[in-house]
């Protein structure tokens, strides 16, 4: 009896995980067919993007339930279509050719999707790399760059300004900025003294906003 109870969830949970994967395929296929026949080959990066929503939204409809029991993903949630498409992306791919195209297809000069998600992948790895500090402006100073002196429940940090970050506008306050409580988030990375002629760690700028 008990071996047969034993049998019995494991074919469950097996038959659970075929229709998991026969709607996942039912709804590659149904993507596939939309993309094909919906998004133009003239279509610039931004309208495919447009248009992969829509045939989403369209494969989806009336599904919401189905698809969170069956693959555990729940479409009302803040990323659920964002998961949606992560799980469903990675087998288009293989099976839908115009797919790939898509990804791939931008106008002279402009990124493609594909271009898109490199770039956000590596501002994700970017920012696992990045602290956070908070405390009051103490002072901005700095010759070949600008360098801001933060005071905070530690002491004070002197962060470097040398590449693009977030909230550059906030610097537009300029003197007005002392004492004010800002959120930073920083990495280290080595730059080059000029009075040492060596290569010293320094706090390098990512964010900057107003608290």
């Amino acid at each position: 009896m008990k071996k047969l109870a034993i049998t019995c969830l494991i074919l469950s949970g097996w038959f659970t995980q075929l229709n998991a994967q026969d709607l996942q395929d039912q709804l590659v296929d149904e993507l596939c067919t939309c993309v094909t026949e919906e998004v133009s080959p003239d279509a610039d990066a931004e309208t495919v993007k447009m248009e992969l929503g829509l045939c989403m939204l369209n494969i989806t409809s009336g599904r919401t339930k189905e698809i969170e029991e069956e693959m555990g993903i729940d479409l009302s949630s803040p990323n659920g279509f964002r998961e949606f498409g992560e799980q469903l992306g990675g087998v288009l791919a293989l099976k839908c050719e115009k797919f790939v195209e898509l990804l791939f297809q931008a106008k002279d000069g402009e990124a493609s999707l594909a271009d898109e998600a490199l770039e956000e992948r590596k501002g994700t790895v970017n920012r696992k790399n990045t602290h956070s500090y908070e405390g009051k402006v103490e002072k901005m100073a700095g010759e070949d760059f600008l360098i801001l002196r933060v005071g905070g429940e530690e002491g004070a940090e002197e962060f470097y300004c040398v590449e693009e970050f977030t909230g550059v506008g906030v610097l537009k306050f300029k003197k007005e900025l002392i004492g004010k409580e800002v959120i930073i988030e920083f990495s280290t990375s080595k730059l080059f003294d000029k009075d040492s002629y060596e290569f010293v760690e320094r706090k390098v700028l990512r964010s900057i906003t107003l608290k």
